[in-house]
């Protein structure tokens, strides 16, 4: 139950409903007085409450009277049970322990974990592309074995100069070239602990995404902001173009 009442100096307000816990949520000042009934005997009073008292009944009472000495408007909350009812949000952490069932309803988030991210140097880009390979390009986003950060990668963009497929592969073992290191999204941000490294070769890896088609000049996006790849310590996610044709690739992640 959630009450919103305006109180005369002096005048006596009765509530009744089955409750065993209230909170006075708002109170203009602390000089209330709340009466206690059980099956229509008066069990318990208190004087001099106002805003963030509280109270727990072992036992449920089933009717409060409230009065006020000076005129206010009071609000409060009340439960019977694991059923609590207060239509004013809390304000702060709220812990829950115990096994309880939770119902949790109409609920607007406009939390931006990206922005966030990026506002607190977590999320980072990163891409090389070989312009003359002799066998094939190979353009990796390497975690390095001692790096305390697993990656999570949330898109990959294929580029090529020409026609081809390309793959999308795993490996345990960092290419040969190190192109660069990963670069912040908060710009002059600490860079990366991942690695964008190169290979002109056969693709060295265990292809988890093959035949990706990549037209003359063009480019493919491949997103997956709503559930990452997550790339361990000590493995890299790369790309491998079939063809000794120019090639490469960016990658967007965040790491923790």
């Amino acid at each position: 139950m959630y009450i919103n009442q305006p109180l005369t100096a002096g005048a006596r307000y009765e509530f009744s409903e089955p409750i065993d816990y209230i909170y006075i949520l708002t109170a203009a000042t602390a000089d209330l007085t709340m009466e206690w009934y059980r099956q229509g005997r008066k069990v318990d009073e208190v004087q001099n409450v106002g805003a963030g008292y509280a109270e727990f009944f072992r036992e449920p009472i089933d009717r409060i009277v409230i009065v006020s000495t000076g005129g206010q408007t009071v609000k409060f909350a009340t439960r019977l049970g694991a059923e609590i009812r207060n239509d004013t949000p809390p304000n702060g952490n709220v812990t829950i322990t115990g096994t309880p069932s939770v119902n949790i309803a109409n609920v607007t988030s406009n939390y931006d974990y990206g922005k966030v991210r990026s506002s607190s140097g977590q999320n980072f880009i990163g891409g090389e592309a070989l312009t003359a390979p002799a066998t094939a390009p190979n353009v990796q986003l390497w975690n390095p074995a001692a790096s305390g950060k697993t990656l999570y990668v949330e898109r990959a963009l294929l580029m090529s100069s020409g026609s081809m497929y390309a793959s999308l592969s795993l490996h345990n073992a960092a290419l040969t070239t190190l192109a660069q290191q990963g670069k912040n999204k908060l710009l002059a941000g600490a860079n990366a602990v991942a690695q964008i490294r190169t290979q002109d070769a056969a693709n060295p890896g265990t292809v988890i995404a093959g035949k990706i088609a990549i037209l003359n000049n063009g480019n493919v996006l491949l997103d997956w902001s709503k559930n990452p790849i997550a790339v361990p310590q000590g493995y890299g996610l790369h790309v491998t173009g079939l063809a000794a044709i120019a090639g490469g690739a960016s990658f967007e992640w965040f790491e923790e």
